[in-house]
């Protein structure tokens, strides 16, 4: 709509204010716009004002856009998430059954320059961290590894959770050196990675029995008979087209 049409007056001037129009007065008062003909609206008032309802179409469809754009990226992040999760959960169970037969070293300590430790044995993840060696190193000197596995004559924390300290000795003639672990069990890391799978396939299911209730004119929310109804089922109220 031209200002002329909405207001008898022009505004040539681009520094106005919107208070006048926000108080219901009219456009140009306060400046020096002089009024227009009508015959000189086309060629004298440039501006014009946009139509709230194709603004408001504009502003919707942009936001349709945008919340579709988002739901897709979102939809694919979730997927990527989901197959990593499956994979380290596969993983994560073929070591835990492989764990009471076999002890994998993941970081060994093989020189006094080591420090850490993990392994995977008798179904736990173990972690150790050891203190510095006391004492002085000679030339020589034979360096002991700690025996492999560790844990078979320990007492097993609460469901494989445990937090305990000891000793090692490396040299003979040295003292020995502090350590300390943590053990989890890879049977809670089996399941950890197995929440994103379980959510997708689930929703998976949910999915095909929606599919299938529609195909044989049942509503995909509660199975209910849709046959002699239409419009929004009369069991769970769900819209059905």
């Amino acid at each position: 709509m031209r200002i002329r049409e909405a207001t008898g007056k022009c505004l040539k001037n681009r520094a106005f204010s919107l208070s006048p129009v926000l108080r219901g007065e009219g456009w140009g008062e306060g400046t020096n716009c002089a009024p227009c003909e009508p015959r000189d609206i086309a060629t004298r008032c440039p501006l014009t004002l946009p139509s709230p309802l194709s603004t408001g179409e504009t502003v919707l469809s942009a936001s349709s856009s945008t919340i579709a754009y988002t739901s897709s990226i979102t939809r694919k992040v979730f997927n990527i998430a989901c197959t990593i999760s499956l994979v380290a959960c596969i993983a994560a169970t073929a070591f835990w059954l492989r764990s009471y037969s076999h002890c994998d070293v993941l970081i060994g300590q093989h020189s006094p320059r080591d420090r850490y430790e993990m392994t995977l044995e008798f179904g736990l993840l173990t972690f150790e961290h050891e203190d510095a060696q006391r004492g002085q190193v000679e030339s020589g000197w034979q360096y002991f590894e700690k025996s492999l596995p560790r844990r078979a004559l320990r007492p097993r924390g609460l469901f494989g959770f445990e937090f305990y300290q000891g000793q090692v000795r490396h040299y003979v003639l040295l003292p020995s050196s502090r350590f300390w672990g943590v053990t989890m069990p890879l049977w809670f890391i089996a399941a950890m990675f197995g929440v994103l799978p379980a959510i997708q396939w689930g929703r998976i299911h949910r999915a095909r029995i929606a599919r299938r209730r529609a195909s044989a004119g049942l509503c995909a929310a509660c199975g209910y008979d849709l046959r002699a109804s239409s419009g929004r089922c009369p069991e769970c109220g769900l819209l059905t087209v």
